[in-house]
């Protein structure tokens, strides 16, 4: 792609990358000086329109992930053909240039702070609804004092095909699309199962490699190969564990590693289970802090022989320095003792953090907080205190009501979730709730909660089902099916009786139809009537997507010895 010269009111300074799936553009505001990288949609793709919408579709999904360790899209367009979205510049480079380039060491210490700044982004885009599912070196940038930055999210979904470039680089495309971008590709592999293939071979979770629907793991997965490489500067092979690589590596890293990379159901189920258990391991483990000490033994190699010759003149610095030291400190509490009072996100930090010790009157008290930020922290901190922050669910439900911020109150609904048995008295709050619920995104994670709340929320039935018939967002009658299928029990006549109406009426939409055959597929309903609906569906319904996936589904369902109706499931 030839170098533009502006882009809106951005001035193109250089070239930072290019690939398949875009360029990056070093650019300047011309009015304002603010350096900023811009990525544009490569040239091949420009001219069609599904593209082009997923594209901006995907800028303005990364524009809502607002993390310290996320790159953040600030602005997105159309020039001269040409469209694009605008990110923050990061000064510094990314991990494959650290390891195949500059061939960088990585301590132990080093390796875990990178990986556990990448887990704690990965574990607010999940909470956000959003799985980056290209997890690799390239894409994790490495700024100045060790600051990660997570690139390219969700970017890899714009495209329907996988694609082998010389690079070892998996790109999905269309076969002749990607020939304009790729013109030297090795070969095209149709993986994809319902668009969801995306990512870099290397560094794929084996349920990515095989097309099956995503979730949060497969990030994990791809995020301990990474961990896997900076260690040990190779990847994973077999069953070697880093430390019959690499000698001096301590017991816990083949112990986190081992779980990173473990089949989907022996993973770390959630990236803040993995930031929980770095967290421990760098704070009891020895710490190899050379890197931060570098710089003051450094200096002091080269003071020490200019001030042996002061005499009384370097006690009387050293008096000064010890001074000035002590009114630096006094500042520094000072600062932080009013970015407490004044910084929202500062106290969302300290809620979170020293929430659990202070108690559940404290964390109960700031559910009432100014900020959204303190708000979201204190739902957090009482759900990591089990029994104990069970006691606090009337306050949340209270707050539940009064809340006007939507992310807020869909991280309240998510809480009441992880108390488990005694959250069933606020089912029929949360059945009003729902009825009251403005926000897709708040009433998904009511019906998530419900779910997960099994049997006991059988009162909720009648507006899990009202959603699945009824409700305006797809996505929300999608995760209806669900709530549904636990809620009731697959032994309940009634939800594959539901299911088979869904599924035979020529107006309901694709993406509620397919929610359901990935459930009559997990072997909790009866084979015979499965299979027979399944047949049905595979020769009449008008969606060439939902007949392929019935097919699909009857293969599997026909060559798994297991299926035999009412098996107990499983998250």
């Amino acid at each position: 792609m030839s170098a533009p010269s502006q882009l809106g009111n951005y001035r193109i300074l250089e070239k930072i990358g290019e690939g398949g799936m875009g360029t990056v553009w070093k650019a300047e505001h011309m009015r304002l000086g603010e350096v900023v990288a811009i990525k544009t949609l490569p040239e091949g793709f420009a001219s069609k329109a599904e593209l082009r919408r997923r594209f901006e579709q995907e800028a303005r999904a990364m524009h809502k992930l607002s993390h310290p360790h996320i790159v953040q899209v600030r602005d997105m367009g159309e020039e001269g053909g040409i469209y694009y979205y605008v990110m923050e510049y990061v000064e510094g480079a990314d991990l494959r240039r650290h390891l195949e380039e500059w061939k960088t060491e990585f301590s132990v210490f080093k390796a875990g702070k990178i990986i556990l700044q990448c887990a704690e982004a990965l574990a607010y885009a999940h909470r956000e609804g959003v799985i980056h599912r290209d997890i690799k070196p390239s894409n994790i940038l490495l700024g100045k004092g060790g600051k990660v930055k997570i690139a390219d999210f969700g970017l890899a979904k714009i495209l329907d095909k996988v694609i082998r470039t010389e690079e070892g680089e998996l790109v999905l495309a269309t076969e002749a699309e990607a020939r304009q971008v790729h013109p030297s590709l090795l070969s095209v592999e149709q993986l994809s199962v319902m668009g969801q293939v995306v990512g870099t071979l290397e560094y794929m979770s084996p349920e990515q490699r095989r097309g099956e629907a995503l979730d949060e793991r497969t990030d994990i997965y791809s995020l301990g190969v990474v961990f896997y490489q900076l260690l040990t500067r190779q990847l994973p092979s077999g069953m070697t564990l880093p430390s019959e690589v690499r000698g001096d590596l301590p017991s816990w890293v083949d112990r986190v590693i081992k779980k990173c990379l473990a089949v989907r159901e022996k993973r770390y189920q959630s990236a803040w289970q993995l930031c929980r258990e770095l967290k421990g391991c760098l704070e009891e483990a020895p710490l190899d802090r050379e890197e931060e000490a570098s710089f003051p033994s450094d200096l002091s190699r080269g003071m020490v022989p200019i001030f042996s010759y002061l005499g009384k003149g370097w006690r009387k610095l050293k008096r000064f320095m010890v001074r000035a030291t002590l009114v630096f400190l006094a500042l520094a509490v000072l600062v932080m003792v009013l970015a407490y009072h004044l910084d929202g996100d500062f106290r969302g930090e300290v809620v979170r953090d020293l929430g659990p010790v202070m108690g559940v009157e404290f964390l109960e008290e700031k559910l009432q907080d100014w900020s959204p930020r303190v708000r979201r922290s204190a739902a957090w901190a009482l759900s990591r205190m089990g029994g104990r922050g069970a006691s606090s669910i009337p306050a949340l439900l209270e707050a539940l009501s009064k809340e006007s911020d939507a992310y807020v109150r869909r991280e309240f609904v998510e809480v009441l979730g992880d108390f488990g048995p005694p959250a069933l008295s606020a089912v029929p709050a949360l059945v009003e709730a729902f009825r009251r619920e403005s926000e897709p995104m708040v009433r998904r994670q009511i019906l998530r909660t419900l779910g997960r709340l099994g049997a006991g929320a059988g009162p909720a039935l009648p507006i899990i089902r009202q959603a699945l018939y009824n409700d305006l967002d797809l996505y929300v009658r999608a995760q209806a099916v669900e709530a549904f299928v636990r809620v009731a029990g697959a032994k309940d006549p009634q939800v594959l009786a539901n299911f088979s109406h869904i599924l035979e009426d020529l107006q309901a939409h694709s993406v509620v139809k397919l929610k359901i055959i990935e459930f009559l597929k997990s072997g909790v309903f009866p084979r015979g009537r499965v299979l027979s609906l399944l047949r049905r569906v595979s020769y009449t319904d008008p969606d060439p997507e939902v007949r392929q996936a019935a097919r699909r589904a009857i293969r599997e369902i026909k060559s798994a010895s297991w299926y035999s109706g009412y098996r107990r499931y499983r998250r």
